[in-house]
């Protein structure tokens, strides 16, 4: 199983984030994870072919509690505190042509994979059958596939304090920063009445259903203030720039 769940988290998490996995799969087994001052890939959004780039994003404290020994029917929650994202217009990096033809790769892999997602999406629902997929599908593959949609359907994430900022300063007389903050956001797996309640696979009605609650939405905006721009900060600073 460990193989299997190291595989899982690398597929998923190590674009993303920078993690020790040794150290990660400790805390998995115990089944509860907790992990302090996480850093964001710069890289994390760029399958998403977005115009910004990811100059500094980092998490307070993450805790996620899985249920090993029920994790089909009880949720995985999440809960991350101060999360700070600084993002920068495309076109006022100075990228390596390596870096973006990887990237500009990744985008195509990521559409590449929602196309086959959708052309699976409605084999399912003619309920016709690949057989040549099937062939060529293994029992881990499988497996990773099914603990992953049992945790997908059931997870509830709780975010605190959620800051982003994008800073502008591709024109040098009129630097810009836009803000936007979040004192909680909510995600929770509900049932056909919109009652937070955890997914059962037995369940007659099997469409997982999610509810979104923000509060303490603002944002601001800054021109002309250069001496307030992040992106040139050291990450383990941004926490106290941007909270001042």
């Amino acid at each position: 199983l460990e193989p299997l769940i190291v595989k899982a988290i690398q597929k998923f998490l190590g674009d993303y984030v920078d993690l020790d996995t040794k150290s990660l799969l400790l805390a998995l087994w115990s089944g509860k994870i907790q992990l302090k001052n996480v850093n964001i890939k710069n890289g994390a959004v760029n399958s998403l072919d977005l115009p910004v780039v990811i100059t500094h994003a980092r998490v307070g404290d993450l805790t996620v509690n899985i249920p090993w020994r029920n994790l089909k029917e009880e949720p995985v929650t999440a809960q991350l505190s101060d999360v700070y994202v600084v993002v920068q217009p495309r076109k006022s990096i100075i990228v390596d042509p390596l870096d973006e033809e990887k990237r500009l790769l990744e985008v195509k892999k990521s559409k590449l994979a929602g196309y086959e997602a959708a052309y699976a999406g409605a084999m399912n629902a003619k309920e016709e059958e690949d057989e040549e997929e099937v062939k060529f599908s293994s029992p881990d593959d499988t497996f990773v596939a099914t603990l992953i949609t049992a945790v997908v359907n059931n997870i509830q994430v709780h975010i605190k304090n959620i800051h982003i900022r994008y800073e502008d300063n591709s024109d040098l007389r009129n630097p810009i920063i836009l803000g936007v903050m979040l004192k909680s956001l909510d995600i929770d797996t509900c049932d056909p009445e919109w009652s937070k309640k955890a997914f059962h696979s037995d369940a007659s009605d099997q469409l997982a259903r999610k509810s979104i609650e923000l509060r303490g939405l603002s944002a601001y905006l800054s021109i002309n203030n250069r001496k307030n721009f992040c992106h040139e900060i050291k990450p383990e600073h941004l926490p106290d720039k941007m909270r001042s």
